[in-house]
């Protein structure tokens, strides 16, 4: 009896110790499991060719490449939004709240974040994210309308500037080399930052924006998808070049940008999605298809010819020449285009994940700790059953030796 004490003695602390270890895995982390790239609101492609991209899928933060995904640990309380990657620190990831007007950021790729704060009251979620690395600021849109500007000191980020505008904020792009070149894209219209960003301008297009991509080549080059006027880009914001060599466009055809995006691994290549645009009065649109240029909009060459419905989003596999995924006006699970692998669904409905995608979350030594309670409190049960069958042998023996 003394040896079972003892041992319960020694079991208590372990079981206390799983529990709480169980305890606090279940409130601060989400387990890295296998995840479908399905259901996305918001992607941050790599900005190198085979590292991370990340991807809100429906409020889940998800990393990877291509059609291998899995989930990031992401504070469970926050509903993910706009992300946005340091292309000169990939480790450092922003990402936009939609239930807080807050942000959150790593810079260890998803292992601990920091909140940050934007406002006192909710003034809408953070949709859309941005970052000049070469400056230390990261600007943050919401569908409110209102545009932060936040200042970058290492430890922390600090609030420098608010902007308020007249409609959701749609889009930013920002220049991460240096040449302070910032853009926000409104509901119908399109704005430059003057002053580093204090202050911002409207910009003069004669058509509405669809579309905002921003290119780290050198110079930097900004592209804008509009409603009837095609590609424009620019390289200081000031001078705009139509850039459609590729389409064919008739008498009285204009060229709608659905989608557009650049490669960030690749800035001279870009994809776009266009529709063209018939009638006056009365406006037919009929989509074209996904094309691609890899000289920085000088020529378009089609990859993907779709003639029913408008493509609404394009995800650029990062380094791959025509690997793209599309998102359409009635789905939101990524389409593979080009040179692009198809995804690969993974059935998440037979009752929880596979003991293999338990260990591989990273907690292996409390799955291990939880294991050595429960055979240690079975042979402890086991040598007391023992010592209850002795006893009852002995006084057997002696009632029958009576």
């Amino acid at each position: 009896m003394k040896f079972i004490r003892t041992l319960i003695t020694l079991i208590m602390p372990l079981l206390l110790i799983a529990l709480a270890a169980g305890a606090v895995s279940a409130t601060t982390e989400t387990p890295a499991l296998p995840a479908t790239l399905d259901n996305v609101r918001a992607y941050a492609a790599a900005p190198q060719a085979g590292g991370l991209s990340y991807a809100n899928a429906g409020g889940v933060l998800i990393a990877g490449s291509e059609n291998v995904w899995h989930t990031v640990n992401f504070p469970q309380t926050a509903i993910a939004s706009g992300i946005a990657i340091d292309p000169q620190q990939p480790q450092t990831l922003y990402v936009g709240v939609a239930n807080e007007t807050s942000l959150m950021r790593t810079t260890d790729g998803g292992e601990t974040w920091l909140r940050i704060p934007l406002s006192t009251d909710y003034d809408g979620a953070v949709t859309t994210v941005a970052v000049d690395s070469a400056q230390r600021i990261v600007y943050a849109g919401t569908d409110h309308g209102s545009l932060y500007r936040l200042h970058d000191v290492g430890s922390s980020m600090i609030l420098a500037g608010k902007q308020n505008f007249s409609e959701p904020i749609e889009q930013l792009a920002v220049d991460a080399a240096g040449s302070q070149l910032a853009f926000v894209r409104t509901t119908t219209q399109l704005y430059q930052a003057v002053d580093n960003g204090l202050n911002w301008e409207s910009v003069k297009l004669l058509s509405v924006p669809t579309a905002l991509a921003i290119a780290n080549t050198t110079p930097a080059t900004v592209y804008v998808g509009t409603m009837d006027k095609g590609v424009l880009k620019t390289n200081d914001g000031v001078l705009w070049l139509r850039a459609n060599e590729g389409f064919e466009m008739g008498p009285g055809v204009r060229l709608k940008v659905d989608a557009l995006t650049v490669d960030p691994a690749e800035p001279n290549r870009l994809y776009v999605a266009a529709s063209y645009l018939f009638g006056n009065t009365e406006v037919h649109q009929s989509p074209v298809g996904i094309a691609m240029s890899q000289d920085s909009a000088a020529s378009w060459q089609m990859i993907n010819n779709v003639t029913e419905i408008a493509a609404t989003a394009l995800l650029p596999v990062s380094g791959k020449v025509a690997g793209v995924y599309a998102l359409f006006s009635n789905s939101r699970t990524p389409f593979a285009l080009g040179e692009a692998q198809p995804l690969v669904a993974i059935d998440t409905s037979t009752g929880g994940p596979s003991w293999s995608q338990i260990f591989a979350t990273g907690a292996l030594w409390q799955w291990l700790l939880a294991l050595t309670v429960v055979i240690a409190m079975g042979v402890a049960l086991t040598i007391r059953q023992s010592s209850r069958a002795h006893s009852l042998l002995t006084s057997v023996a002696i009632f029958r030796r009576k």
